[in-house]
């Protein structure tokens, strides 16, 4: 499969804007403009419904505020955005080579996959070091390793545990 496609485009961050999803390329700009925004809204729409199930994972007993000011913090350095490579994995399947400059280029490798007619991240955007990355991108070694990291989870989505306020 892995068949290759010629890379996109590279974007400032003055010419961030958001184009949709009806690309890897449009939807992973859309997700980084809603980032610079602070717009949470935004960004939950560019993921799988399994990406926003580890969004809001990970931002677990964090007010709305904290989230935007993290979400901002996190675009503070970055440049610009440049897809590199585009690599179909399948009909529905992308894998975007993304290099964002902060000081130096750094290649992150999303996966992107088409819900409907639009595309999403599978997983939440990080450019942070997560060294739980691997587990929750794969939620089943994430029950068998982190069961307590997933289990109030769990419990909250069947209306046994009230969520605590504030959380996406």
């Amino acid at each position: 499969l892995a068949a290759e496609v010629e890379a996109t485009r590279e974007r400032p961050r003055e010419e961030w804007a958001f184009p949709g999803y009806a690309t890897p390329a449009e939807a992973v700009e859309s997700a980084i403009w809603a980032m610079k925004e602070g717009n949470v809204q935004t960004l939950l729409e560019a993921l799988t419904p399994e990406g926003r199930r580890l969004f809001e994972l990970r931002m677990a007993g964090k007010s709305e505020a904290e989230v935007v000011a993290m979400l901002q913090k996190q675009m503070e350095k970055l440049t610009t955005l440049h897809i590199k490579e585009q690599k179909q994995v399948s009909p529905t399947e992308v894998n975007l080579d993304m290099e964002v400059i902060e000081g130096q280029a750094v290649t992150h490798t999303l996966q992107m996959r088409l819900v409907g007619n639009e595309w999403k991240a599978t997983a939440p955007f990080s450019f942070e070091y997560d060294p739980l990355a691997f587990y929750r991108r794969n939620p089943e070694l994430m029950r068998r390793y982190f069961p307590h990291l997933v289990q109030q989870d769990d419990q909250q989505q069947q209306g046994q545990v009230p969520p605590t306020d504030g959380t996406l």
